[in-house]
């Protein structure tokens, strides 16, 4: 089974990585120059490149296993939500139920979504 990485590059979505603040792409830094609205300049493109921000937190890991107990991930804070004014409906349930990104599976099933409708690169949050 291919890793993560590799399905990205086969989708096209590995281009580069956020660094200290700047976005790096195949050709380098990002031109720090925006448009008068405030995002980045299409350079010459038919669209801008659409970008999603991943932050991988639904899945468990050592950390939160520290902080909450064996296998505490975000989907605690879901499943958990209580209203809190009139009409506030919770908690919600996912449509895709509570998955693991942390499955290769899984990550191939949100590239080819993101693919299929015009996302073009993924930003992971790290840490």
């Amino acid at each position: 089974m291919t890793n993560e990485h590799d399905q990205l590059s086969r989708r096209g979505f590995v281009k580069g990585m956020a660094v200290a603040g700047a976005a790096v792409c195949s050709q380098g830094i990002l031109p720090s120059a925006v448009s008068g609205a405030g995002f980045p300049s299409a350079a010459g493109r038919a669209r801008p490149e659409v970008v999603a921000i991943y932050c991988p937190l639904w899945h468990r890991y050592d950390h939160m296993d520290s902080w909450h107990g064996y296998g505490w991930n975000e989907w605690e804070l879901v499943k958990t939500a209580l209203p809190r004014f009139a009409g506030h409906h919770q908690p919600l349930h996912p449509s895709w139920g509570c998955f693991d990104e942390s499955d290769p599976e899984w990550s191939r099933r949100e590239i080819d979504l993101a693919a299929d409708h015009g996302i073009d690169v993924f930003m992971f949050d790290w840490y």
